[in-house]
């Protein structure tokens, strides 16, 4: 196949075109072909084939790997906000892999954010990294009383949705979640965790979720990649 040396197109925005259109059918799902590869293939410059992947990779369509390759950009995930709901919920939504990673768990002190919100002098910590089709989206800091978290421990918290968990195993019935959404810097620890330029900002959400009786039970202050996770809601205009 060759592209078209008299279009007035450069051959690189034709190759970038026959690319696109090929992420987009699905015919590159994952690892993007070699170099060469569409050289063979197209009959054309090795700086054709890196100008038609820069750009691409500007669009947010790729994305490189240091010393790896290049990849198609993972599939973006949209929790739609409006219900209470977990992140296992919103990944099984998307129809994507999901995977956990427990980092910590113990408990530990408050810290003066948290304890303007509770009145509790020891909490139940659990740090959790979470994964949509083999790619880090969230980095999960949660708090929880002590009673809880000491019941948590029961369970494979590498596998298990605690919201499930507090519902179904725990018997607590989740009544509403106060939540806000910011964006915000991360330490550079977790920027390695959720393979996030530290530099860049993420999507910061701080989430108190309570009884019906009014009980805390999860506070949780998570971290999100803004390129591959965000957040929607349908607004209504009312009149008067």
């Amino acid at each position: 196949m060759k592209l078209d040396h008299n279009n007035p197109l450069p051959l690189h925005a034709q190759l970038k075109q026959k690319m696109a259109d090929r992420i987009n059918d699905g015919y590159y799902s994952n690892q993007l072909p070699s170099e060469r590869s569409f050289m063979d293939e197209f009959e054309i410059s090795r700086n054709t084939v890196r100008e038609a992947i820069s750009s691409l990779v500007t669009e947010g369509l790729l994305i490189k790997r240091h010393g790896v390759g290049t990849f198609v950009s993972p599939k973006p995930i949209q929790d739609w906000l409006g219900t209470l709901k977990s992140t296992t919920e919103t990944i099984r939504e998307m129809e994507l892999q999901q995977d956990i990673d427990l980092i910590t768990h113990g408990t530990v002190k408050p810290s003066n954010q948290l304890k303007r919100k509770i009145d509790d002098d020891s909490v139940y910590f659990i740090k959790r990294l979470r994964f949509a089709d083999g790619h880090p989206i969230a980095l999960e800091n949660e708090y929880y009383p002590l009673n809880i978290g000491n019941q948590l421990t029961q369970y494979d918290l590498n596998t298990e949705t605690i919201i499930d968990l507090l519902e179904n195993e725990l018997g607590f019935r989740l009544n509403r979640a106060n939540q806000v959404i910011k964006a915000g810097k991360i330490s550079n620890e977790d920027s390695k965790l959720l393979q996030f330029h530290q530099e860049e900002s993420v999507l910061i959400s701080e989430r108190l979720i309570t009884s019906e009786e009014g009980q805390w039970l999860e506070f949780s202050h998570t971290y999100y990649r803004p390129d591959l996770y965000s957040f929607s809601i349908d607004l209504e205009r009312k009149n008067g």
